[in-house]
């Protein structure tokens, strides 16, 4: 369902990506993206397969040097899910997605309901996509 999702809403997800990596800084910006319901299972890591994905196409699309951007993702599922095989699927997604093109980015798991507090304020310039 999720990858059907993913699939289905994808120029959509690519352009807001697009937008708001152009809106940043070229010096030292964040960009934070949330997987709300991220789940343990192969889809797990489209979300920032996506994102990833899409920063080194605009790069090369664009001729544009890559900006000093980093990439925070905050994978959140409900405590029961198996955060320790999300950890271990990201070892192997790194190796694939990995290189000199992809932005650093870094990933965080993040168990609890989003309905309560999940994240802390801003403290800083940053771009958030949800």
């Amino acid at each position: 369902m999720k990858e059907k999702a993913i699939l289905e809403t994808r120029l959509v997800l690519r352009k807001a990506i697009e937008e708001v990596y152009m809106s940043l800084s070229t010096c030292r910006s964040t960009l934070v993206v949330a997987d709300l319901g991220c789940s343990s299972g192969p889809n797990t890591l489209l979300v920032v397969s996506e994102v990833i994905g899409t920063i080194c196409a605009y790069t090369q699309k664009s001729e544009e040097c890559a900006r000093g951007v980093e990439v925070q993702f905050f994978l959140n599922d409900l405590p029961g899910n198996d955060f320790n095989l999300v950890f271990r699927s990201l070892e192997h997604f790194e190796d694939i997605a990995g290189g000199k093109e992809a932005p650093p980015h870094y990933v965080a798991g993040l168990p609890g309901s989003y309905y309560g507090k999940l994240f802390p304020r801003c403290n800083g310039p940053g771009s958030y996509l949800y």
